[in-house]
């Protein structure tokens, strides 16, 4: 092959590129405008104040901050019965959009790490729903981490449990006086439990298993 078709070929392979990528511009304006218009079931749970002797701590890492618009590329759970974990569940997923800089700053979770992940398909939202069961749910945050989990029981059509869920962040806010604030890392500096240093789901599912246990012995 002489220089020429060698370029002619560089220059063929470079426009199909060009045109894939468009596409997928497309299909992502085209998908994120039907969002806009598609009325969402209301994310519903039952709020507790009271830990369950067994329960699920849920940490979801995600792209953004818009459940509507953004994908969970990690999600964790952590099972506690009687003060002690006794099981675990932690998946990584390919998201349909690139993290941005901040994101892998705080995660340590690269788009390089993700690209052969497989995307979150039903039989994976599925396998979450039978690990938690009917046990309550315990999350920082709460409502941040069910708007994500329960967005997919309603992309893959899945009937929505009515999970109970405490929060610890407004339960930290009544039990905590003397923290500046009630954020994850504070607490976490605050309760001695900063042996668990990452910022992986999976670890930080686990610190709010920790958390949640030492506020229970607050209330006590």
């Amino acid at each position: 092959m002489d220089q020429e078709e060698e370029l002619k070929r560089l220059k063929t392979e470079n426009e199909l590129l060009v045109m894939k990528l468009r596409l997928k511009e497309k299909y992502i304006k085209e998908l994120e405008a039907e969002l806009k218009q598609r009325k969402r079931l209301p994310i519903h749970y039952i709020k507790s104040q009271t830990l369950a002797d067994h329960f699920v701590t849920l940490k979801i890492e995600t792209t953004g901050l818009s459940s509507d618009f953004h994908d969970a590329f990690q999600i964790a759970l952590v099972e506690f019965k009687n003060g002690q974990m006794i099981n675990q569940y932690m998946k990584y997923f390919r998201p349909t959009r690139l993290l941005t800089r901040k994101v892998i700053q705080m995660t340590g979770v690269t788009n390089e790490f993700l690209e052969d992940k497989d995307f979150i398909e039903k039989e994976d939202i599925e396998a979450i729903r039978t690990f938690i069961g009917d046990k309550q749910i315990v999350a920082h945050a709460a409502t941040f981490s069910m708007k994500f989990l329960l967005r997919y029981f309603d992309d893959f059509n899945i009937d929505m449990p009515e999970y109970t869920v405490l929060d610890t962040l407004p339960l930290a806010r009544k039990l905590v006086k003397d923290t500046p604030n009630h954020k994850f890392d504070t607490l976490k500096t605050y309760f001695n439990l900063e042996n668990y240093e990452s910022e992986d789901a999976l670890t930080d599912a686990i610190v709010t298993g920790q958390l949640a246990l030492k506020l229970n012995k607050l209330k006590q």
